[in-house]
């Protein structure tokens, strides 16, 4: 059933061990993951099937997601496929019909109804009409999406989760549509699995193992004699040696091995002789058992041809995903992105679909039937009012620029004075943002095994420091600094209880902020001012993203003229605990550094001073 085009789409995989979701846009050309979240039934507590449907409404509900149509998955062991060959040049009533007649030989003597679809692909190897067809059992999809509803989950379609493995395939590598030779994609889930056989872009072979991921971890357990949870997070951090005989992995390995040669003996038995005799040129796996270590190197030993896991872009972009390829292919077919886009929803929902396809029609002949209307009465009226409009438009425009001239030149005065008062506001509101940035740029360019212990403005350091015997007399309020270490803006206006005025701020007078100090140690190494040098040569080249100016000028050691006591207060507790840290004096592995890092650039330009009031040429 062709899709119509979506700019949005969620794709809904549902497992025996939780669900996967997977959000895609379409931007332009491209389709891109905008979300993917993974709902672990293990770690949720989840115990049965009715517990992880209620589950997934609740967690679809959290993600706010339940407002969005779905495309869910249907088990591949549920449904049935069958590539078929028609007579060529027919037309699509008659293949409709022939298609039928072939769903009901799929379908058996059994007296129950079946949903089906098909899709025609290319002609190749021999096959003149190719047709591949599914085919399932109406109450098994209608019981499968009526969970889903029951629990909000709004359906706009339903697939089978093999032809979703198939589709990720062709979309996140395009190119494998020209190889000739047929490769495999193998989907390994919990507790069974699903093998499809491709080749030239085209869906040669669907079909279910009962073989799943949950075979290792049992074989493991068995052989480490713990639980099977134990053995399943086990068998995915430890690297086990597959070419020992005695690997417990082997057993379960070898049973996916059986499972495969029947499939793909089965495959040859049904399939064209040109193509029967080729040898798979390359096995894909995903699912969770596709992130076993050590799988895909041994079956390349075993099938003597290259296996590679695929999927969508991992989260970090490092990478795939093996685990959401069925999520994200069904995405695709709900976005109408899909090679192969064979519906199994039920009747009622693919009836609510035509009509919703439909509805746009009907807007349509509304909107021309009453919009030839309304412009039939507009046009008898429009030049009147237009004249009339235009006048009374220009009689207004005189009589504002007549009275708003003089207003007009006392509002930019206001405007140019009250810019000057945002200077304390808007130099206070950058400050935060100046330190984190410092913090970033330390990160990036700080020594390895090396650390920051205090990082401040300039006010922060020269206020806090210890008090000075030669300050005789009490100066005009400090600029604000950073209260405490890394805590927020202390307010200028703050006061002490005992003055009896609230000081002001002069703001052409302001000092504005201009660079920042930090402290900290570095490993020791023969040549002990080389790593600072080198640190001090990346803060000089650190810029931000998407500038080319540095954001420090001539980053260095603090001066001597610039040190306030509060150095000492700083380094006094790390110099303590690196002499005492486990009974040893490691003080000597590490170099001290005091640094001072002026900004280039300042966000607040010093505000030129008032202009002189203008006199009034009037005379009265």
């Amino acid at each position: 059933m062709q899709q119509k085009l979506q700019k949005q789409a969620v794709g809904l995989d549902i497992g025996q061990t939780g669900a996967k979701l997977v959000c895609l846009e379409r931007r332009g050309r491209r389709v891109v993951v905008t979300r993917r979240a993974v709902l672990d039934a293990r770690e949720e507590g989840i115990l049965d099937v009715d517990d992880l449907y209620q589950s997934i409404g609740k967690w679809l509900g959290e993600l706010k997601l339940l407002d969005r149509r779905m495309c869910l998955g249907v088990p591949q062991y549920l449904a049935t496929t069958q590539v078929s060959d028609f007579a060529p040049g027919a037309k699509p009533d008659e293949l409709e019909k022939m298609v039928g007649y072939e769903t009901q030989q799929l379908a058996g003597l059994s007296e129950e109804t079946f949903i089906s679809d098909y899709q025609v692909m290319q002609p190749a190897y021999g096959r003149q009409n190719p047709v591949l067809i599914g085919v399932c059992r109406e109450t098994a999809v209608e019981e499968y999406a009526a969970r889903a509803t029951e629990e909000g989950i709004r359906l706009y379609d339903v697939a089978m989760s093999g032809l979703a493995v198939a589709n990720t395939f062709f979309h996140t590598h395009p190119e494998e549509s020209d190889v000739k030779a047929p490769q495999l994609l193998v989907d390994i889930g919990h507790e069974n699995a699903t093998v499809l056989v491709v080749a030239s872009g085209q869906v040669l072979y669907v079909g279910s193992l009962m073989f799943g991921a949950q075979r290792f971890s049992q074989a493991l357990a068995h052989s480490l004699g713990c639980s099977e949870q134990e053995a399943d997070k086990l068998k995915r951090t430890q690297q086990q040696d597959w070419s020992d005989p005695h690997c417990p992995l082997l057993l379960a390995a070898r049973q996916l091995e059986t499972e495969l040669r029947t499939a793909i003996d089965h495959w040859r038995a049904g399939e064209q002789e040109a193509l029967a005799s080729e040898l798979i040129h390359r096995i894909w796996l995903c699912g969770g058992g596709a992130l076993l270590p050590g799988l895909t190197d041994h079956l390349t030993r075993t099938y003597g041809c290259p296996v590679e896991c695929f999927g969508p872009p991992a989260a970090d972009g490092k990478g795939v995903d093996p685990t959401l390829a069925v999520a994200f292919g069904l995405a695709l077919q709900g976005m109408g992105s899909a090679a192969y886009s064979i519906s199994l929803a039920p009747n009622l929902l693919r009836w609510q679909r035509r009509k919703v396809a439909r509805f746009p029609y009907l807007v349509a002949t509304v909107v021309l039937f009453f919009g030839a209307l309304l412009t039939s009465m507009i046009v008898t009226d429009w030049w009147l009012r237009q004249e009339t409009a235009r006048i009374e438009g220009l009689m207004g425009e005189l009589n504002q620029c007549q009275s708003l001239v003089p207003e007009l030149d006392n509002a930019q005065e206001q405007i140019a004075f009250q810019q000057k008062l945002l200077v304390p506001f808007v130099e206070h509101g950058s400050r935060p943002q100046r330190f984190m940035r410092t913090l970033e740029k330390l990160n990036e360019t700080l020594v390895p095994g090396g650390w920051c212990i205090y990082v401040a403005d300039e006010f922060s350091f020269q206020e806090y420091g210890p008090a000075k015997e030669d300050k005789a007399t009490k100066e005009a309020p400090k600029p604000t600094a950073f209260e405490g270490m890394f805590g927020g803006v202390a307010s200028e206006y703050q006061t002490v209880a005992s003055e009896p005025e609230t000081p002001m701020v002069e703001v052409l007078a302001m000092p504005l902020l201009s660079k920042m100090v930090a402290c900290g140690y570095i490993p020791y190494t023969e040549q002990r001012y080389t790593p600072l040098r080198e640190m001090e040569n990346a803060l000089k080249a650190a810029t931000l993203p998407g500038e080319k100016q540095p954001y420090f000028n001539n980053p260095g050691w603090l001066d001597e003229k610039d040190l306030s006591g509060r150095e000492e207060q700083v380094f006094r507790p790390w110099v303590t605990y690196l002499k005492n840290k486990d009974n040893r004096n490691i003080l000597g592995e590490y170099t001290a550094f005091l640094l001072q890092l002026p900004f280039s650039t300042r966000d607040v330009r010093p505000p030129p001073p008032p202009p002189p009031k203008k006199k009034s040429s009037r005379r009265r």
